[in-house]
């Protein structure tokens, strides 16, 4: 088990369901544009748009992706600290101060801090696909990635739980698995 991980999910008060294994995890997604055109009309992106993936594992960790469409920056921190720059620019590479991480806690802060210093437009719209989950985290989630969502688009493996009122379901799931979105 990752401690970074397992305390941080204790300190949230995120508990995996005690069916679920032990690299239990998820992953977020997002960008300056709809993140549907990354798959369907990736030409038509600016090269400058911004794609963002955070996975956070129990196993192994959390690791967030920040880059353009061109590659021409790349950020990527695994773990704890500064992260790990690609780029032709010297001020990216060697005289940027980036934001550092120390927990999967700062995902929020270090992608709106990230965003900012390079204009980059992120939409407040996130895809979230987590394993499992428990009614109850929902609001644990929401009051997390409230800085830098106003909507998110969950999959969820399997849900424990009644689903909260207000929320959209879709009904065109793969069996096995619940799709809901809803505004923060």
């Amino acid at each position: 088990m990752n401690l970074s991980v397992v305390n941080w999910l204790h300190a949230r008060g995120l508990t995996p369901p005690d069916v679920e294994h032990d690299d239990w995890g998820f992953k977020i997604s997002a960008s300056s544009v709809p993140l549907c055109q990354w798959v369907a009309s990736k030409s038509k992106i600016p090269d400058k748009a911004l794609w963002v993936g955070f996975t956070v594992n129990r196993l192994i960790g959390y690791r967030l992706i920040i880059m353009t469409k061109d590659q021409k920056l790349k950020l990527s921190w695994s773990g704890e600290g500064a992260p790990l720059v690609e780029s032709p620019s010297l001020i990216h590479r060697k005289k940027t101060q980036w934001a550092v991480f120390h927990s999967p806690e700062d995902f929020p802060s270090v992608v709106k801090e990230t965003n900012q210093f390079l204009d980059g437009g992120l939409l407040r719209e996130l895809n979230m696909d987590v394993y499992s989950l428990k009614s109850g985290d929902l609001e644990i989630l929401n009051n997390w990635l409230e800085p830098i969502a106003g909507r998110i688009k969950l999959t969820i493996g399997e849900f424990y739980g009644d689903v909260p009122d207000g929320l959209e379901v879709s009904d065109n799931r793969p069996k096995g698995t619940l799709k809901i979105s809803y505004n923060l």
